[in-house]
């Protein structure tokens, strides 16, 4: 059935109140990730895979957790798709286990994205801490031989990637971050490249949020 104005205004409002509230996503995964909540249910769960709030205030690194709060932060995770909830049919306790995101939070893991997820959200990082005119890579390496390798992003504005979206994301993450930052596309990447010396350069896809760009000088 075609959606009328005013569900489609509806909509709309709930997208800008989304929008406007999307720090606490980032806080809430923070919470969960400075918990350790992923790391507990890897390490604490049975064979199912799967366990129950108060056992995972149990094992948190806090002398009297607040088993609501954490509840509270677990709803909304679980319905981000960071966490899975199952409700005995028997009645009990919910359970909560890992999704293929929440792996991704494991501290020990060799792909954990847990560190940069606090470095990110760090206080430092709110605030404009680039100082890039500071430094020359022309000057720093050999004219023969010599390249730079930077791993960034190459944005693709109509990319249907899986991680395009997040890309574009990261474009305006950058206001924030650095003063006048953005991310650039290939054809900014080649401009700034040329402009600093590197007249050649490669990049390299990988199945990642970032790409590796080899520059050359000749």
């Amino acid at each position: 059935m075609e959606e009328t104005e005013a569900e489609a205004m509806l909509r709309g409002q709930a997208d800008i109140w989304k929008y406007m509230f999307g720090f606490a996503d980032s806080m809430a995964l923070k919470c969960a990730v400075e918990l350790r909540i992923a790391d507990i249910i890897h390490s604490h769960a049975p064979t199912d895979h799967m366990i129950t709030l108060s056992q995972i205030a149990s094992h948190l690194v806090a002398p009297s957790p607040d088993i609501t709060c954490l509840k509270r932060i677990m709803r909304l995770l679980v319905r981000r798709n960071i966490f899975a909830v199952h409700h005995p049919s028997e009645g009990g306790e919910p359970v909560y286990g890992l999704t293929y995101s929440s792996r991704w939070l494991l501290h020990d893991s060799e792909m954990s994205l847990a560190p940069m997820l606090v470095m990110e959200n760090h206080p430092s990082l709110m605030a404009p801490w680039h100082y890039f005119s500071q430094c020359n890579c022309r000057k720093a390496i050999p004219e023969r031989g010599g390249k730079i390798m930077i791993v960034d992003i190459v944005l693709e504005p109509s990319g249907d990637g899986v991680l395009d979206d997040t890309r574009l994301v990261f474009d305006l993450v950058m206001i924030a971050h650095a003063s006048g930052g953005k991310e650039r596309t290939e054809n900014e990447w080649e401009k700034i490249l040329k402009e600093g010396g590197f007249p050649r350069y490669k990049i390299i896809k990988i199945p990642a949020l970032l790409s590796i760009i080899e520059a050359y000088p000749v």
